[in-house]
């Protein structure tokens, strides 16, 4: 059964509590002040701190690590291809984010701002979000965010106060036509082919468009390749994407993210 996670904040208080998606029961709660994690149901201790894991920054504290699900190992063949990469659960650390630097794009010095400040809350719940390290003009593709829903490309533009709406093949920014969905979708699958190089195969990755400041931005079902979000909101979109990738898939692509030299933290 799924585990549903609400984040309470309140009287001084930050807890993450853990509910049955079914049942509404609730079935403990974490306490990000002081660690410690209260269950009301023991045997389900695993399944509640698998939940948590991707909303816990860093490594799992201290206290909550006899708890976690012990995985079965890879493959010997992508262990071969993936010793010499730098991991980061375990007993290793992930790296702490550093502040995004902008980088002077047609997208927009704003969108990247606003994009970036949302996606920084994904990275305080565990996420890990990656920057384009080397852009150049034809892409658009900032963002490589890594999560427990899987992996997306991020391009963040900017049409102040512009309709926006999105066809099938196509963009209209007021009566431009625009192929921000060709550009997404060539980014998303040049990034799973850079990845795939070090990886058994090739991941899903997912591309998303984020608009900032647009008077409206109009999504229709013709492209469910691409999620189309206001920048204002990705963080929230994101979230409620569907998908599971497990935390030995995410810390195995992170590394070969690193390894590619075409992200950086």
């Amino acid at each position: 059964m799924a585990l549903l996670i609400e984040r309470w904040q309140r009287h001084g208080q930050h807890r993450l509590y853990v509910k049955d998606t079914e049942t509404r029961t609730q079935l403990g709660y974490y306490d990000c002040r002081t660690g410690k994690l209260s269950l009301k149901d023991a045997e389900r201790s695993y399944e509640v701190v698998l939940a948590l894991r991707p909303f816990l920054s860093g490594s799992v504290p201290e206290g909550l690590a006899h708890l976690m699900p012990q995985y079965p190992a890879p493959p010997a063949e992508v262990l071969a291809r993936t010793e010499s990469f730098e991991t980061f659960s375990g007993s290793y650390a992930r790296p702490r984010p550093r502040v995004l630097a902008r980088v002077a794009r047609p997208r927009g010095r704003k969108a990247e701002r606003v994009v970036g400040r949302r996606l920084a809350r994904l990275g305080r719940d565990g996420w890990d979000v990656l920057r384009a390290a080397h852009p150049h003009e034809d892409a658009e593709a900032a963002y490589l965010v890594i999560g427990p829903p899987g992996v997306f490309t991020v391009s963040t533009l900017r049409h102040a106060g512009a309709r926006v709406r999105i066809g099938a093949q196509a963009v209209w920014v007021d009566n431009a036509i625009k192929q921000y969905l060709r550009n997404a979708r060539h980014e998303a699958a040049s990034a799973g082919r850079r990845l795939g190089v070090t990886l058994e195969a090739p991941p899903r990755v997912i591309p998303v468009l984020a608009f900032v400041d647009a008077a409206a931005v109009e999504s229709h079902e013709g492209h469910p390749d691409v999620i189309v979000v206001r920048g204002e909101r990705i963080d929230q979109e994101l979230r409620d994407c569907v998908g599971e990738l497990s935390l030995p898939e995410r810390d195995r692509i992170v590394a070969a993210a690193h390894r590619t030299a075409a992200w950086s933290i």
